[in-house]
């Protein structure tokens, strides 16, 4: 920020140099500590993909709800099937890849969902006679819309419920798939 020397509301002399400030309270947080403000603030790293990856696999992770679950690297409890978190929190503002996915797949089902609510709710009208027979039509329509949503859009839950199934666990996801 620059301060107009003419209009400073504060200024304090230190080491031979006279700083300006636009307030008293920045003046008076100056002359606490001016080495707080005036070493060189050291520069971050920059990270490539490829060492967030290695930081991420050589993190520890747990499950929520099952915190004696832990584990090198992402992935899944194998008791519940619920996503691992990291075991310490971090301050990267790195986005989480499965809702990353999670929405992608909710956004497209929920397009493909609309017409096969819509063709669902065409035939309900009786006041219009209909002289063609059209529900064997609206249903093969629906049969193939709803299948990516169900496959596709359903396959983390179905995974996850296959899990539960072969290692005698049941949880939310054997009830889902």
């Amino acid at each position: 920020m620059s301060v107009v020397p003419d209009r400073a509301a504060g200024t304090h002399e230190h080491g031979g140099t006279t700083y300006y400030f636009c307030s008293v309270g920045c003046r008076d947080r100056f002359q606490a500590d001016p080495q707080k403000y005036l070493a060189p603030k050291p520069k971050p790293r920059p990270t490539s993909p490829a060492t967030a990856d290695l930081a991420a696999s050589t993190r520890l992770y747990t499950c929520p709800m099952h915190p004696e679950v832990q584990q090198r690297g992402p992935g899944s409890c194998p008791k519940c099937g619920m996503a691992l978190e990291p075991a310490v929190a971090s301050l990267d503002d790195a986005a989480d890849p499965e809702l990353v996915d999670m929405r992608r797949r909710f956004w497209v089902s929920a397009v493909l969902t609309a017409p096969v609510v819509y063709l669902a709710m065409v035939h309900v009208d009786t006041e219009r006679p209909q002289h063609i027979d059209v529900t064997a039509f609206f249903a093969w329509w629906q049969f193939g819309l709803s299948t990516p949503v169900v496959v596709w859009g359903g396959w983390p839950f179905l995974q996850r419920a296959w899990r539960s199934i072969l290692t005698l666990r049941f949880n939310m996801f054997t009830l889902i798939g």
